[in-house]
């Protein structure tokens, strides 16, 4: 039943965020090149949100040279200081198709990945702690990590949100 009600709210939550994230959407070139992982610099944004038992962090995406953009769901997942994957990769938020946008990243222009878990006092498990995230660029096969970052999977549950141009932090 707590999973149930967790997992409702986190859809609840998602759902509003898109919303929000939809006001805030920027015109970008179809002629504007798609980021790559690397040219990426990914920055792990520490939790400073934690509501109805869910830890909320985020994922910052910079691209420090010329303008790049990015639209829709990057895969998202946790390894060890090896490298090794620790449970499994981030399922995606639902977001209503108008809440996904694409994002401009370059000089002064920053993505944002929100991720949602299980708060670790309130799960009945967790994975290990992680050293990074990995993130993979939407359609891109290769991928860039955040580091270093401790987080953990708890209760079954991680999510990653589409790439916007808010942080998901006030």
């Amino acid at each position: 039943m707590r999973g149930a009600r967790a997992a409702t709210l986190l859809i609840t939550a998602f759902v509003v965020a898109g919303c929000a994230a939809t006001a805030a959407s920027v015109s970008i070139s179809s002629s504007t090149p798609t980021c790559t992982a690397s040219q990426l610099r990914a920055t792990y944004l520490q939790p400073r949100v934690a509501a109805a038992g869910q830890l909320v962090a985020a994922i910052r995406l910079d691209d420090p040279g010329a303008a790049c953009r990015l639209f829709g769901y990057p895969g998202v997942s946790l390894v060890d200081g090896a490298g090794r994957q620790i449970g499994r990769p981030a399922t995606r938020q639902p977001a209503a198709p108008a809440g996904i946008r694409p994002v401009s990243v370059g000089p002064g222009n920053s993505a944002f990945v929100e991720l949602r878990t299980e708060r670790a006092d309130t799960a009945t498990s967790c994975t290990p702690p992680s050293a990074a995230v990995r993130v993979y660029p939407p359609d891109d096969t290769t991928s860039l990590d955040a580091k270093p970052v401790s987080l953990r999977i708890c209760g079954g549950l991680f999510i990653a949100g589409p790439v916007t141009s808010r942080s998901p932090f006030p």
